[in-house]
Parts: structure tokens; C-alpha cells; sequence
């Protein structure tokens, strides 16, 4: 998982009034795993944590549970993936 910034690609217009962002960049070398072995047991990487990226776990089929902070992160990351 790359732990790069994202950073804005084009400026604020009508329809992306944040601007795009671009959340991860290919060939990044600023990389961390989602999971680690700690101790012989999976976890994710408190990395991720460290570095302000909040892993949302165990969502399947539950996405009704989720907090409107929760909802607003998904949300702005698809609209960062429209072209």
C-alpha cells in the first residue's frame, strides 16, 4: 500500500469541487504491506496507522454500520478514481 500523499492532478471545477486527487502513484517506492505477521499471527500493519491511513475492516455486507466519516472516505476515493 503506497503511503505517498495524494496530491491534487487538476484544479477544483463544477463537477470535482475538491479538485481530482490522485491517491497513489504507480512506481512509488514509499510502500508499506497491508498485513504483517506478528509474532505468527496476521494484523494490519500499524504502519498504516502511523502513517494516517485508516484501514476500514470486516465491512462486508455491512456497510450500513458505518460511521458518516467512514461513508465520506469511501466516497471521495471513488470520486477520485473518475476520469
Amino acid at each position: 500500500m503506497s503511503l505517498d500523499k495524494p496530491v491534487q492532478v487538476s484544479p477544483p471545477d463544477q463537477a470535482y469541487p475538491e479538485g481530482r486527487l490522485q491517491i497513489d502513484r504507480l512506481g512509488s517506492d514509499n510502500l508499506a504491506p497491508l498485513i504483517v505477521v506478528n509474532g505468527g499471527a496476521r494484523q494490519i500493519n500499524p504502519a498504516l496507522a502511523a502513517n494516517n491511513i485508516a484501514v476500514i475492516k470486516d465491512t462486508h455486507g455491512k456497510t450500513s454500520q458505518l460511521s458518516a466519516g467512514d461513508i465520506e472516505a469511501i466516497s471521495k476515493y471513488l470520486m477520485s478514481l473518475q476520469k
